[in-house]
């Protein structure tokens, strides 16, 4: 395969991959909250959260009632919601920099068929 059918399948698979980093970015997320032990079993807790990109760090309604006995552990979606969001930065500047350096490989290479003498 040449160069340019490299670079071509290299522009799919990083857009196919960021398309999959932006639906994952806006969809709402899930944290599962810890709210103590009963009968030696660590409990958890359900609450929808706002989706990565969103403004409100915090749970996308109000917070689910508990069982007597339990109480929630730490604060919902703060911590899984900074997480996230740094995921997305990493996502996003990867596929910028190996987009960049798809294109800067190709014009090169490009060149150097071009004019044998810059090799």
């Amino acid at each position: 395969m040449s160069v340019r059918g490299w670079s071509a399948v290299g522009l799919v698979v990083f857009g196919v991959w960021a398309l999959f980093v932006g639906v994952w970015a806006v969809r709402p997320q899930e944290d599962h909250v810890p709210t103590g032990v009963i009968d030696g079993e660590h409990t958890f807790q359900v609450v929808a959260c706002n989706s990565p990109v969103a403004g409100d760090p915090g749970p996308n309604g109000p917070l689910p009632e508990l069982a007597d006995g339990r109480a929630y552990q730490r604060v919902a979606c703060a911590e899984m919601h900074g997480e996230q969001r740094r995921v997305l930065v990493f996502d996003v500047v990867a596929v910028a920099v190996l987009v960049a350096g798809l294109v800067v490989a190709r014009r090169r290479w490009t060149r150097s068929v071009d004019d044998p003498s810059s090799a």
